[in-house]
This record gives structure tokens, sequence and C-alpha cells, in this order.
């Protein structure tokens, strides 16, 4: 059986433990908090990139479809132009009266060519651009996917940590067993002490009554009455004692049972956390579904 030193220092050992488990708790529950936000906050992101990449994309394909017309429509006055010059050539001389409409003519389709490839080099520029944007924002995407990966590792380890708590829970639980058997040998000690107590007083009021019986013998029964004297005298001191031990006890009695109340406050604690702990990863659960 332990001494009460020894379970002294268990009970405080004990108390810095469950002071230690009570701060890092709070650290588990704001880092799980500040996680659980942040998650939130990357997956709203997400969200958001998504939707400016599909606009990207849908702004890609009418730079597209409006390059394609144009691209039709040079290929159309290109033919025109070609048109106009064999024509001219299939005239020559004959008609120099529409020559200079000829002219005119070619010089417009020249311009309307010119001003198309104009459209084209600056719709090939924003589609240049429009593209860069594409890129970063796939690149920022999967920056962001890192990052939430990142997070769900930190969450994983987090978790690790409570099963940890579990652990120190289930070894807190044994101690304060330990403690109630502790708690339990000392009462049946002191419960011995009193029965025994008891019956050392019963012996003491029958020596007292036999020492007085004694005194009034004769004087050869001197001797005898100073053995009985002795007795007494032997016994009044371990009662003594034993009333000393009996108060210790019920002091030391008292002073474990304030502590087993802690103990179980402590563990009622933990399984607390054990419960919110599923409530986070339900909600996490529920985040990623």
């Amino acid at each position: 059986m332990k001494d009460k030193k020894e379970l002294e220092k268990e009970l405080k050992e004990l108390n810095e433990e469950i002071e230690k488990r009570k701060e890092e708790k709070k650290e588990v529950e704001d880092s799980l908090a500040s996680i659980w936000s942040e998650e939130l906050d990357l997956t709203h992101k997400v969200e958001e990139k998504k939707k400016d990449l599909r606009k990207l994309k849908e702004s890609i394909d009418e730079v597209n479809e409006e390059g394609d017309s144009i691209g039709v429509e040079i290929w159309k006055k290109k033919q025109e132009l070609m048109a106009l010059k064999k024509e001219v050539q299939q005239r020559g001389l004959k008609v120099p009266r529409s020559r200079r409409d000829i002219a005119v003519k070619d010089k417009e389709v020249k311009k309307e060519i010119k001003r198309l490839n104009y459209e084209k080099s600056k719709l090939n520029t924003e589609l240049g651009k429009l593209r860069k944007q594409v890129k970063e924002a796939k690149e920022e995407d999967a920056m962001t996917g890192q990052l939430i990966q990142k997070k769900r590792e930190e969450i994983k380890s987090l978790n690790k940590e409570m099963d940890s708590l579990k652990v120190e829970v289930e070894k807190s639980s044994k101690i304060n067993k330990e403690l109630k058997n502790e708690i339990k040998n000392y009462r049946e000690e002191r419960d011995n002490i009193i029965n025994t107590t008891q019956e050392k007083k019963v012996d003491l009021k029958k020596i007292t009554v036999e020492s007085r019986k004694i005194m009034t013998e004769e004087i050869e029964l001197t001797t005898s009455l100073k053995e009985q004297e002795e007795k007494r005298n032997k016994l009044l001191q371990e009662i003594e004692k034993d009333e000393e031990r009996e108060n210790e006890l019920e002091k030391d009695i008292k002073e474990f049972e304030k502590e087993k109340e802690k103990i179980e406050g402590f563990i009622k604690e933990k399984e607390d956390i054990e419960s919110e702990k599923k409530e986070v990863e339900k909600s996490l659960k529920e985040l990623r579904d």
C-alpha cells in the first residue's frame, strides 16, 4: 500500500497534468475553430474562382467566335479584291471610264481589309490577356487546393491530439480508481483502529476497576498492582496514539475525497471534449460533402 506522501505526490502530479491538459484542450479547440473557418473561406474562394474561370472561358469562346467571323469577313474581302483585279486584267484598256471606279473599289476593299486585320489583332491581344488570366486563375486554384490539403493535414494532426487526450482520460480514470481503492483501504484501517480503540477502552475500564480492587488488597499484592498500573499506562499511550492516527486518517480521507471529486470533474471535461470532437468531425464531413 502506498503511504500518504506518495499519494500526495501522485495527486499533485495529476493536478498539474489536469491543468496542462485543460490548456491543450483550449488550444486544440481554438485551432479547430480557426482551421474550420479558414477552410470555409477557402472553399468559398474556390467557388468564386471557378465562377470567374467559367466567365473567362465564355469570354474566350466569344472572342474566338468573333475572330472567326472577322477572318471569314477578311477572306470575303480578299476574294472580292481578287475578283476586281481579275476584272481589271480582263478589261485591259477597253473600258477606260471604269478603271477609276475599280481603283476606288480596290482602295475601299484594302482599307476594309486593313480595318479587319486591326480588329483581328485587337481580338488576338484580348484573347492573349484572357488566356493569361485563365492560366493565373488555374495556378491560384491549384495553390488554394494545396492550402486546403495542408489544412486538412492539420485537422488530421489535431484529431491525433484528441486521441491522445482520450488516452489521458483513460489514464486519469485508472489513477482515480486506484485512489478510490486507497481511500477504501484507509477507511478500513480507520474502522479497525476505531474498533480496536473501543476494545482497549473496555479493557482499560476493566483494568481500572481491577486496579482499584488491588489497591485495597494486602502489601504482597503491590507488585501485581504495579504491573497492572504499567499495563494501564501502556494502554493509555496506545489509545492516545490510536486516536491521533484516527484523526490523521479522517483528515486524509477528506482530502482524498476532494481530489477524487476534482478528478471526476476532469474526466467529465474529457468526455465533453470527445463529444465536441465528434461534432466537429461531423461538421467537417458535412462541409467536405
